[in-house]
């Protein structure tokens, strides 16, 4: 019954025992063997719910002990997790809970306090459970040493673990059903490639609901015993003083973060931080600047370019070795234990080194399915192998370079922006005849979004009156930072809005 994390956790809690596991700023900082105790009460507490095998839950608490916790008990009584952005509007979590229809929804009011009114409209049979009443679960006993033993002796490899919503490669939001062998994979291939062990410590500054803060840290550093200290919400200065105090050794972040971080820097004086001896950045490409910026900050730590997404549990590709000392600072690295890329035609057939087309992914820490398993998600798959939907290139050496994405995602700091959902809501608005939202590059965020709209009348058109309708209905970094009013679009041959054109325009 049991999945890869509880196990992972029960191997800890035995190898670790008292040294600290999970630590976070105004709460008590829990050793394994404490964390494994609060996750066999969870065990107790979800049981009370009446929740079994197979069922769907909700985890919309951002970044904190109560999730960590309700992520592996669930994880333990064979329970799929889905964890939800707290970024999300109202609009968003119906679409998620008509979609997936799920058993429980675990929320936090100071993010999301409209959940609760969401249960008639989204589905018949869900249970709300507000943040208080979570914590409840200290209050039960913890599951039984028997019980315990047979959670372990029932461990179910193949199972689902976590639904986690991505674009794919369509711009449509999907599930990817994430395995517990795919997260015991991926979390091996960092270990193996970063060489990371229970002497390590880093920070958990980015989304634990996104696949790099609930996979690429979270779950990586439960599994070899380093500690975890985490993060409320990204603070660059907290961050920062964090390295300093408890001489942390390994970062995971988007190359936002680290720009955001060097940012900081600059206000003390360019301080360096000696205690990093490792950088993994992956959700965009590192420029050189940013990487300069890190060895200057960081001296003594190998900056590591990270290759992978949602659909591969993180990883796909690492550079192993430090890519400010190297002539391939481009490249997102080799692939990792476990996984094979290949480069395709449009036709899925492999065209081998040096030639620029689409990246195919497989592998042991790849998902084989979408939820929900159309037609369109399953033609994604061909013999094992996954369209990722970018473009790229491998060199004889296995060095993989990306060069561009096949959709028009756009990739806000790590945070995936799907156009056609920003473009179906503007064009709702009145007075918008026709609407196309594109990329703007960006310094620090890497890519902001702009739209490109054609109006009935440009002179009564109101655009703070736009932005306060998209407010309420978009999470912030969604609603495009910009408007240019177009007369008419650059199509294509097929009469498509030419989005390529737009870019070139713009940038």
């Amino acid at each position: 019954m049991s999945g890869f994390l509880y196990k992972s956790l029960y191997e800890s809690a035995f190898a670790y025992n008292q040294k600290i596991c999970l630590s976070m700023k105004d709460d008590e900082s829990l050793s394994f063997s404490h964390f494994f105790e609060d996750t066999n009460r969870c065990i107790e507490f979800i049981k009370s719910l009446s929740l079994k095998k197979g069922d769907i839950i909700f985890l919309a608490l951002g970044t904190s002990r109560e999730f960590c916790s309700l992520l592996y008990a669930c994880n333990a009584l064979g329970i799929v997790v889905v964890p939800v952005s707290t970024k999300l509007k109202a609009d968003g979590l119906t679409s998620l809970l008509k979609t997936i229809q799920p058993k429980v929804v675990f929320y936090d009011t100071q993010y999301q306090p409209f959940i609760p009114q969401l249960e008639d409209v989204a589905c018949t049979d869900v249970k709300i459970v507000e943040c208080q009443d979570i914590k409840k679960y200290k209050s039960f006993a913890p599951a039984s040493q028997e019980e315990i033993h047979s959670l372990i002796s029932e461990y179910d490899e193949e199972a689902v673990a976590i639904i986690m919503f991505t674009s794919g490669t369509t711009g449509t939001p999907k599930g990817a059903r994430i395995s517990n062998h795919n997260i015991k994979y991926a979390v091996k291939a960092y270990e193996e490639a970063l060489k990371l062990d229970c002497n390590d410590s880093t920070i958990l500054g980015v989304p634990i609901f996104h696949i790099t803060g609930l996979v690429a840290i979270l779950s990586l550093f439960i599994y070899i015993g380093g500690t975890t200290y985490l993060e409320k919400r990204f603070n660059s200065k907290e961050i920062l003083d964090l390295i300093d105090e408890k001489n942390i050794s390994f970062l995971h972040g988007s190359p936002t973060v680290f720009a955001l971080l060097h940012q900081e820097n600059m206000h003390l004086n360019g301080k360096t931080y000696l205690s990093l001896k490792s950088i993994a950045c992956g959700a965009g490409r590192l420029n050189k600047g940013i990487i300069n910026s890190l060895k200057l900050m960081f001296p003594n730590s190998q900056i590591h370019s990270v290759y992978g997404l949602t659909e591969s549990t993180s990883p796909c590709t690492i550079y192993r070795g430090d890519v400010s000392s190297t002539l391939n600072a481009d490249s997102s690295g080799t692939a990792v234990l476990g996984a094979s890329v290949k480069i395709c035609d449009d036709n899925g057939n492999d065209i081998g080194f040096n030639k620029i087309g689409k990246i195919y992914i497989s592998g042991d820490m790849v998902i084989n399915s979408y939820y929900p398993e159309n037609s369109e998600n399953k033609k994604l798959f061909k013999d094992s192998y996954l369209n990722t939907g970018d473009v790229g290139y491998i060199d004889e050496q296995g060095h993989l370079y990306v060069k561009d994405r096949v959709k028009d995602i756009i990739n806000r700091g790590g945070e995936k922006i799907f156009c056609p959902e920003v473009e179906s809501l503007i064009s709702t608005f009145e007075g918008v005849i026709e609407v196309a939202i594109v990329a703007k590059e960006d310094p620090i965020y890497g890519e902001i979004p702009v739209a490109y709209i054609r109006v009935r009348n440009k002179n009564s058109f109101n655009v703070q009156q736009l932005n306060l309708f998209l407010k309420d209905h978009l999470a912030k970094f969604q609603i495009p930072t910009s408007y240019v009013f177009v007369d008419d679009f650059p199509r294509t041959n097929n009469e498509k809005i030419n989005k390529r054109l737009l870019r070139q325009l713009y940038n």
